[in-house]
């Protein structure tokens, strides 16, 4: 296990411009909560993204090297908070592809953007999309990045998605289309459009449309963080048990 970021050594590598990585690291991320939220460049799949020497470089696995020391060969690095575009060198660990593939399985219930098992209750389908917004973020905006695939080939449930989508996602046979409408899904989305407000106000009417548009415009809000997104969704699914 690493150790603390607040003991961990600092190697002072340079990016392009010259600045240490160790500050540049500490400059393009947000460390008002325990992870370190990278700001810069993200790729499809919610993964920070930094330029070294011209080259791409994932931004967690700079912030292991550079504040932790090299990944060992055959190793890659696990995000032990599940959260994509974290960077905190605490929270990342050098394992195993096996061991990162049991880890991701056990904490998103997925594997290759695959759902192991499809929910079948609403309580289900909210700790589903939970799982799934805390392992790849909250996409702002429509599905997610590139939803009709034109520029990558990611699963669509290994990208950031919006709270429909994510629903949406984990209630598709598949377990991976953002776009597929089932009757599990717009009963979700029903629950959950009756438990938020915008701007003070409820939905307004029950039409599927609206009720999608209700969820999505409080989740577009601006700085509508993952966590708060995911305690909703915990919510919704605790309040469904208690009324079953």
């Amino acid at each position: 296990m690493p150790q603390s970021s607040q003991t961990l050594k600092k190697r002072r590598g340079r990016g392009p411009t010259g600045e240490p990585l160790d500050k540049r690291i500490l400059r393009l991320t947000d460390r008002s909560g325990e992870c370190w939220l990278w700001l810069g460049r993200k790729n499809p799949k919610g993964y920070g993204q930094m330029t070294i020497a011209k080259h791409q470089r994932s931004a967690h696995r700079v912030s292991y090297e550079t504040f932790v020391g090299p990944i060992p060969e055959g190793l890659e690095i696990d995000h032990l908070c599940r959260v994509r575009h974290c960077v905190n060198p605490g929270h990342l660990e050098a394992v195993t592809r096996s061991v990162n593939l049991r880890r991701q399985m056990a904490a998103t219930g997925m594997v290759g953007g695959k759902l192991i098992g499809r929910p079948s209750t609403l309580p289900a389908v909210f700790r589903a999309a939970a799982r799934l917004l805390t392992a790849n973020g909250h996409y702002q905006g429509d599905y997610c990045p590139d939803p009709f695939d034109r520029r990558t080939q990611t699963p669509h449930a290994e990208r950031p998605l919006s709270i429909v989508a994510a629903i949406r996602c984990v209630a598709s046979p598949g377990g991976d289309n953002p776009h597929r409408i089932t009757e599990l899904s717009e009963a979700a989305v029903k629950v959950l459009a009756g438990r938020l407000e915008v701007d003070g106000e409820p939905a307004w009417n029950e039409e599927p449309h609206h009720l999608e548009g209700h969820v999505a415009n409080w989740g577009d809000v601006e700085g509508r963080r993952v966590e708060s997104v995911v305690a909703v969704l915990e919510a919704a699914a605790d309040a469904c048990e208690v009324a079953a």
